[in-house]
């Protein structure tokens, strides 16, 4: 049977370490953030997930790793935030992961890139 202090303990254990991830909900779910807004939120929810300690912080950290290196449109999206906030200019896109994209957030993208001037070719993103 659950103890009482089990319960409230394994709450407050809960309320510490994982109240990011629905402030971090709420904050990307507004329609007025950028793109490197987003990715700086999910990588804050990530070094959070990264101080969860004990063996459940461990299964959350092994298993967020996998998602996030699954995840070929966040790592594209982090690409092209490198690329859109000057940290990165020689970064390659392949075309497979721009084909990922809307039409409309390709054009955006294209646009964007010729601000920056930077060139997207048909494999790959340069700097002209």
């Amino acid at each position: 049977m659950l103890s009482l202090e089990s319960v409230k303990n394994d709450l407050t254990f809960i309320q510490s370490h994982f109240f990011i991830l629905v402030k971090s909900i709420k904050n990307v779910e507004r329609s007025s953030l950028t793109l490197c807004d987003s990715i700086q939120i999910v990588n804050n929810v990530i070094l959070a997930m990264e101080k969860v300690p004990g063996q459940q912080g461990k299964i959350i950290q092994e298993k967020l790793l996998y998602l996030i290196e699954k995840n070929v449109g966040f790592q594209t999206a982090k690409q092209i935030t490198a690329i859109l906030s000057g940290i990165e200019y020689n970064l390659c896109i392949d075309e497979m992961s721009l084909n990922n994209l809307r039409t409309g957030t390709m054009t955006r993208f294209r646009r964007l890139c010729a601000r920056q001037h930077v060139k997207v070719g048909h494999t790959k993103c340069q700097n002209v």
